[in-house]
């Protein structure tokens, strides 16, 4: 798991830093490199604990020595914190958004849902899958999906707090980026098949939206635009196809009714109420709602916004 994660690192390094040219780019790949490998420290100290206190680093050998210990306490809340910055939870996302900024387009759209597809996966198949039977240590589950309950709750709020603030577009998608994986970390707190169904779905959805949302971005900065909500005013008018492309995709990652998001969101939220343990599971999906307020608010806006008259067709208008 470990060489898995670190080699996929490796690559994003170096694709963050592809345009040599570009401070910016090495700026980010820098930041990228020291944070990340600080992280993966932490994640590698908790891995070598969690070996201490069972003996194997085989993950279905692990479960009948999960006895209750301090060692086997901190290596779990170690590896929970290296998983949490591969994913963006906060406190763990300050990375996100100037590197997601700094990075070729083309890096972030491919960065932003690759990384968390990875460390979702992995934090579904350790905790969950592994951590989550231990049958001689009930104590165990209850710390480690309360620490998930609680960076989830805590990501889905400041993420999209944070994006309403933006105006630059890659910045918002960072945020937002940052607000998806606490309702993913919401599978993870529930740890069923149906969750990790959901889980995989949502990741479909939000891929796509996601993808296509950079995808635009991409188009617009290759015609020399800087995409924030000043230059994207009238966008509607200049570049039709992309305007509804990127209108099309803010609509799923709104998670507005026939889109793809929606269905993930409503198939999370089932999940949650049905599922997962009583109230922090409803408490959750009460937050898990309100943050998709919030989101409307900043996806919708930039919506209107390109497709609001341009500054001279409001002047002639006017």
């Amino acid at each position: 798991i470990f060489l898995g994660l670190e080699l996929f690192s490796l690559a994003l390094y170096l694709l963050c830093i592809f345009l040599p040219e570009k401070r910016v780019c090495q700026e980010s790949g820098l930041k990228y490199f020291i944070l990340s490998s600080l992280a993966s420290a932490v994640m590698l100290y908790g891995m070598a604990l969690l070996y201490g206190a069972t003996g194997t680093t085989w993950l279905h050998e692990m479960i009948p020595h999960l006895q209750p210990s301090l060692v086997l306490m901190i290596g779990v809340v170690l590896v929970a914190a290296g998983l949490a910055f591969k994913i963006s939870a906060v406190p763990f996302h300050m990375w996100v958004p100037d590197v997601y900024q700094g990075a070729p387009t083309a890096v972030t759209a491919f960065m932003s849902v690759t990384t968390k597809t990875a460390a979702l996966a992995t934090a579904f198949r350790l905790f969950p899958l592994t951590l989550g039977l231990a049958q001689n240590n009930p104590v165990l589950k209850l710390e480690w999906s309360v620490l998930f309950w609680t960076l989830a709750v805590i990501t889905i709020l400041m993420g999209n707090i944070m994006a309403l603030a933006q105006a630059d577009l890659k910045r918002m998608l960072a945020y937002s980026g940052i607000a998806h994986g606490g309702y993913l970390l919401g599978a993870i707190f529930v740890g069923t098949f149906a969750a990790q169904k959901a889980m995989i779905f949502y990741l479909l959805a939000y891929a796509f939206m996601n993808v296509g949302a950079f995808t635009a971005i991409a188009v617009l900065e290759d015609e020399g635009m800087e995409v924030n909500t000043t230059s994207l005013r009238g966008l509607a008018s200049r570049y039709p196809g992309v305007a509804a492309a990127l209108a099309f995709c803010l609509f799923g990652l709104t998670g507005l009714p026939i889109t793809g998001g929606f269905l993930a969101k409503f198939n999370l939220l089932g999940v949650l109420l049905r599922d997962g343990a009583r109230p922090l599971s409803h408490y959750l999906a009460v937050t898990s709602i309100l943050g998709s307020f919030f989101g409307a608010c900043y996806y919708l806006r930039v919506v209107a916004i390109a497709y609001s008259p341009g500054r001279g067709e409001y002047q002639a208008n006017h």
